[in-house]
């Protein structure tokens, strides 16, 4: 079988080699092996990733797009991962004690002769509409009920979906598929990169004696091996608009009812997410390192047992340069944000999405990389802003975000740029409380008899929808079951 993706070869690269495995090296070999059938070889030089991070991820959205250009069946995948599907966050007691909601995924309602929904339901409730937004999003009325079925243009299309998988299946599944497809893998302690006088790199040697040559290198490495040897790379430490430097995980007893959603908890240490998985459930805590003690008690107390809790420090933050001469940084090598909002999957996909439409057809590769590191600048600060938006914190609002209250409060404004769609930051400023004032005046152009009517009915028309589907544990079940685990 052909792979989906068949980027053209560029003349003068003979040899792609990626540093790590783990899911950003797998990820980066995966995108890379169509390029093996136009003649350039791809490398992976397989090094323990990931061993410090939590084994359940919860993927966004823009994880579907991602597998169906890989050509990877999305049923097969979620069975090897052993996951499921998620249809978005609930937050209880973050970031504010007392404060329940949820950040589903996709739109809200349908708009009326060009309307906004958002602007038609501010206005209803200023006049006393007693319906909640949430009665609006398929995905939010699924969770509710813990329903679930892939959607198709002609049934429940408006339904939107990320994934929660296990981190070193979905990883091996990518494996198996870059090796199919003609990936070379290569294992054995990296001594150190052969560079020009100009930093750009010739080879890796290994400790053994081997050395292997390549013209573009991927650093997939936790801790960013290759891209480190250039010098001159600032890294922008966000812990101050987190104020987390901690992260802790264990794993718990599988949830036999397998709910769609990633659930986050306000602990009197940070946070605690969950994830349920068909094979256990991911718990995950991130906490200041002062406050370790009770950070590590409350995780233990939730998730039923501290026997196997691992902690590990917490670098929020991005590099400054993540392509540098000949070499790219993806995923925890290019940096990291706290995973409530964006796991590390979700950050190498991005920056392999934005390499894929610039990789180099030669050694001339300045351009290319200063256009590649000006769109990662803006992706990570913006992902930083949203992120930002969950916190406590009061002092980590950047100007941006502070426009983009300023214009919702004011006006019920949202943002139209960036990396997040309207409906999220709906939910986002709606789960924080921050409600509009007022509403864009083309609302008040429909007749209310009209308004409210069509309110009901959508109403109507989005819980029959969310009613018709199975329960999510019996769709995986029928699906995407995964093999049972030897003991």
């Amino acid at each position: 079988m052909s792979p989906a993706v068949s980027p053209s070869s560029p003349p003068g690269l003979s040899h792609i080699t990626i540093l790590g495995g783990g899911c950003a090296g797998w990820m980066a070999a995966a995108m890379l092996a169509p390029l093996v059938a136009a003649g350039t070889r791809v490398t992976l030089i397989d090094l323990p990733a990931d061993r410090d991070l939590p084994s359940a991820a919860a993927l966004s959205p823009g994880a579907k797009a991602w597998h169906a250009l890989l050509g990877l069946d999305e049923h097969a995948l979620l069975a090897a991962a052993r996951g499921g599907y998620r249809l978005g966050t609930h937050f209880t007691d973050w970031p504010a004690p007392g404060a329940e909601w949820l950040l589903p995924f996709g739109d809200y309602g349908s708009p009326v002769d060009g309307v906004p929904f958002a602007d038609l339901w501010f206005r209803a409730r200023a006049h006393g509409w007693p319906r909640p937004l949430d009665d609006y999003n398929l995905a939010a009325l699924a969770v509710r009920t813990g329903r679930f079925v892939r959607p198709t243009p002609d049934r429940i299309a408006m339904l939107d979906y990320g994934y929660h998988v296990d981190r070193i299946g979905y990883a091996d599944h990518l494996r198996q598929h870059a090796m199919r497809i003609g990936v070379e893998v290569l294992s054995g302690a990296v001594a150190h990169a052969e560079r020009r006088d100009d930093g750009t790199i010739v080879a890796l040697n290994f400790q053994a004696g081997d050395r292997v040559e390549a013209d573009f290198f991927v650093d997939a490495s936790d801790g960013g091996e290759l891209i480190g040897g250039f010098g001159g790379g600032d890294f922008d430490d966000w812990s101050r608009d987190f104020g987390n430097d901690r992260i802790a995980s264990v794993t718990g007893a599988a949830d036999s009812l397998l709910p769609p959603v990633t659930s986050v908890y306000g602990a009197r240490a940070g946070w605690i997410q969950r994830i349920a998985l068909q094979s256990h459930t991911g718990w995950t805590a991130c906490f200041d390192a002062k406050d370790e003690a009770v950070a590590l008690d409350e995780l233990a107390a939730i998730a039923g047992g501290a026997a196997d809790i691992s902690v590990a420090p917490l670098f929020p933050g991005r590099r400054a340069g993540p392509w540098r001469g000949n070499c790219v940084a993806i995923g925890r090598a290019a940096g990291m944000i706290e995973p409530y909002f964006a796991d590390p999957v979700d950050l190498a996909r991005i920056g392999l999405s934005a390499l894929r439409d610039l990789l180099p057809r030669g050694s001339d590769m300045a351009v290319l990389a200063d256009a590649y590191n000006e769109a990662m600048a803006g992706g990570w600060e913006a992902l930083r802003d949203l992120s930002a938006l969950l916190t406590p914190l009061p002092a980590s609002q950047s100007e941006a975000v502070s426009r983009a209250i300023s214009r919702f409060s004011e006006a019920g404004r949202l943002p139209s740029t960036g990396p997040a769609s309207q409906a999220t930051w709906l939910a986002l400023l709606m789960g924080r409380s921050i409600l509009p004032k007022s509403w864009s005046p083309l609302a008040d152009t429909i007749a209310t008899d009209r308004l409210e009517q069509n309110l009901i009915r959508l109403a109507s028309l989005f819980a029959q929808s969310a009613e018709s589907m199975p329960s999510h544990a019996d769709y995986v079940a029928r699906f995407c079951a995964a093999e049972p685990q030897s003991v």
